[in-house]
């Protein structure tokens, strides 16, 4: 499968990376994720604070939108 420069996240820190797949792959709510991840839940909330800006988005429905229509199969 090859992402579109769109799709990449290369611009993400690894943290940031993996919260990112979490959320465009799986749905998490915050505290899933703190629970999965071992990042407390107020770091949790503050990388996908710093993902959403980065990306551009206002919140998880467009990054995940954004995601997937950047997706090449």
């Amino acid at each position: 499968m090859n992402l579109s420069p769109e799709a990449r996240s290369f611009d993400l820190t690894p943290a940031e990376h993996r919260l990112y797949l979490l959320i465009v792959e799986g749905g998490l709510r915050d505290r899933e994720i703190s629970t999965k991840t071992g990042f407390t839940y107020g770091s949790v909330k503050t990388i996908i604070h710093r993902i959403l800006e980065k990306k551009g988005c206002s919140g998880r429905v467009e990054l995940v939108v954004k995601h997937w229509k950047a997706m090449k199969f």
